[in-house]
């Protein structure tokens, strides 16, 4: 073989070798390329993800708060004049029920269950038997007054056997409300007496939920605690809140409080994106859904029971500018603006309804 030959020989194998090292170094920039455009994606995807969570968090944070559920209820000076009583029950302050078995309540302990205060033949085995109803209005009484001592007399009740009764769980639950509303909403203990109200007023419902109280105070707790948990179990439970409003309402279709609190929940799903909806839909196969029309629908029938209310009129409002319904949007903000607030939040809202007023009237 001729130098010349070998020589262009060992040329070409060189070359096929310099290329496949030039191609080894172009696939390997093109892997690290893709690598770093998959980084980058993944970051994109998940900076998104918080993003759609976080607005999805702070639409449902327009459902009423545990304080605002707590203020739903409360009926202001002069109202116990103006509507039927079965609407003036409140969370923690009401004179609907009667002075019973005063030395009962006032004691320092709770006495062992007699028979003046338990009806022994509705105990099962096992089972402390079920309150009288002397007890029972003694014990709301004591709720209103001390719910503390209330509180500390039905643990020991609950600790004795009355871990089963749906009457003892759900006033056990109210007195839980009760005190934690003298808790900051930071103070750990707030939190620490809401999940445990909840807890005692889920559990009457489940042994009774063909009782408006009882199915009303579940609503009242679950509502609350989602003021003190996790964006999954807010929305979880937002969709069990909505199960105890929808049921208690079909008992009792007037209470203006718990047809405020079903408009607010629907006008904060109502009022989700589609990307918020997607982000919501990541945790459940079926996210809330709810319409703007059953928001204004619950809002006007609360209105009717309890009228010159801030608050719901202001709602009512923004339901029909949604709609893009002016006139009666501006109608609804003027009867607001005609009510004089009460305190620092009912100022705010009229703040916004005179905002609205001007940007709708027009």
């Amino acid at each position: 073989m001729s130098e010349s030959s070998l020589n262009w020989k060992t040329f070409a194998m060189m070359s096929v070798a310099g290329g496949g090292v030039a191609l080894l170094i172009w696939q390997t920039a093109q892997i690290r390329k893709m690598q770093d455009d998959c980084t980058r994606l993944r970051e994109e995807l998940r900076t998104m993800h918080e993003e759609m969570m976080d607005r999805v968090e702070r639409r449902l944070a327009t459902v009423p708060s545990g304080d605002q559920l707590e203020k739903l209820t409360r009926i202001p000076s002069g109202f116990l004049q103006s509507v039927p009583s079965w609407t003036t029950q409140s969370i923690c302050s009401d004179d609907m029920y009667d002075d019973a078995n005063e030395e009962w309540y006032n004691s320092p302990i709770v006495s062992p269950p007699s028979s003046s205060l338990f009806d022994p033949s509705s105990s099962s085995a096992g089972d402390a038997p079920a309150l009288t109803q002397v007890a029972m209005d003694a014990l709301d009484k004591l709720i209103d007054d001390n719910p503390q001592k209330a509180y500390d007399d039905m643990k020991k009740m609950y600790s004795e056997g009355s871990s089963k009764d749906a009457e003892v769980l759900w006033r056990l639950a109210k007195a839980c409300h009760c005190i934690a509303g003298d808790y900051d909403r930071k103070n750990p203990k707030k939190k620490e007496l809401i999940l445990e109200g909840r807890g005692y007023a889920q559990s009457a419902a489940s042994i009774n939920d063909t009782k408006f109280i009882i199915v009303k105070w579940a609503a009242i707790l679950t509502g609350s605690a989602t003021d003190h948990v996790g964006m999954k179990e807010k929305i979880e439970q937002g969709s069990v809140f909505k199960a105890y409003l929808d049921k208690a309402l079909a008992m009792d279709a007037k209470e203006y409080s718990l047809l405020h609190m079903r408009g607010r929940y629907a006008f904060s799903v109502a009022n989700l994106s589609w990307l918020e909806r997607k982000a919501a839909a990541a945790f459940f196969a079926t996210p809330p859904e709810a319409t703007i029309d059953e928001a204004l629908r619950d809002f006007l029938a609360a209105n009717t029971v309890r009228g010159k209310w801030i608050e719901n009129l202001v709602y009512i409002a923004r339901c029909y500018i949604t709609k893009k319904d002016s006139k009666n949007a501006v109608l609804y903000l003027n009867e607001a603006l005609s009510v004089a607030p009460t305190d620092d939040s009912e100022k705010e809202l009229l703040e916004e309804a005179r905002g609205l007023v001007k940007k709708h009237g027009g």
